[in-house]
């Protein structure tokens, strides 16, 4: 899936795809059970006035289905301290239609797998001790009932996707065949 750049999208977060999401969700309730299929958890949403929304109209969804309460909508999230009013307001201008909410879903989705990813490679680097390595009796995932059968040396490749560059020790074993990739 091809990923476009946003102006207001950090490649970790993608705050245009969250706002519109949750304007969609503020012109159609109904929408909700649709994008929870996507979002697997509140935390996807990194503006912390789009979560406290979505939550609150997800729990609203929950209770009443499709008859949500904009009044008591505005009283749970103005209760959290965000200024309802203005998160309102700010809704309103920004999606004509919920009929992308889905799409938009999946943007803020693959913003928090990003974030995952760096948050994964940060803690491996931090704790090298505590990432998996190999056994001598296995490297490349290829298992041998010697080590002998196996050499292996240790070398670093590098990954370039797009904005974000990974580098993982890796191992040649001469057991490998010649055209076998990474």
């Amino acid at each position: 899936m091809t990923t476009t750049t946003n102006p207001s999208s950090n490649g970790l977060q993608d705050v245009e795809a969250e706002r519109a999401l949750m304007s969609a969700i503020r012109m159609d309730i109904t929408v909700i059970p649709e994008v929870t299929t996507v979002l697997m958890d509140t935390d996807e949403i990194t503006t912390v006035r789009y979560r406290i929304f979505f939550e609150e109209a997800t729990k609203q969804h929950a209770s009443s289905g499709s008859d949500v309460d904009s009044v008591l909508l505005k009283e749970a999230i103005q209760r959290r301290d965000v200024d309802a009013d203005a998160l309102m307001r700010e809704l309103l201008k920004v999606s004509p239609s919920s009929s992308n909410a889905k799409h938009y879903a999946e943007r803020v989705h693959e913003a928090a797998q990003r974030r995952d990813v760096v948050r994964r490679a940060t803690d491996a680097a931090a704790n090298p001790a505590e990432t998996q390595r190999p056994t001598s009796t296995t490297r490349c995932g290829l298992e041998s009932s010697t080590p002998e059968a196996l050499t292996a040396s240790r070398a670093v490749v590098s990954i370039n996707i797009g904005w974000l560059k990974f580098q993982r020790p890796s191992c040649t074993c001469s057991t490998l065949p010649p055209s076998s990739g990474w």
